[in-house]
């Protein structure tokens, strides 16, 4: 879900698990990203270079296989990124490597 000049809200209330990476990136608009369902992600899960990004929800998320990157959003407190990331983490893990950098 990537240059989308104009979205800004991202509610995908019924995507559960999704095999391959997810990366959400370079959408300027964007204010809120929320998974309520999300629980598995295969490859890497990548949410970047949002701008305007403040809420970032994945309540039920536990196993990312891949690469974590929580990075380059302006907007968005280290602190729920590193929550997300401790919430995966004592799930069912993250498969490859964290990165966490450059957001509020």
């Amino acid at each position: 879900v990537s240059f989308n000049g104009s979205m800004t809200t991202a509610l995908l209330p019924q995507l559960s698990e999704i095999s391959g990476s997810f990366e959400v990136s370079h959408n300027a608009e964007l204010t809120q990203l929320h998974l309520a369902d999300l629980s598995t992600v295969s490859g890497g899960l990548f949410v970047r270079t949002l701008d305007l990004l403040t809420s970032l929800e994945m309540p039920q998320l536990y196993s990312v296989g891949g690469d974590f990157e929580i990075s380059q959003n302006g907007f968005l407190p280290n602190a729920d990124a590193e929550a997300l990331r401790d919430q995966v983490i004592a799930g069912g893990g993250i498969g490859g490597i964290i990165t966490i950098e450059y957001n509020q």
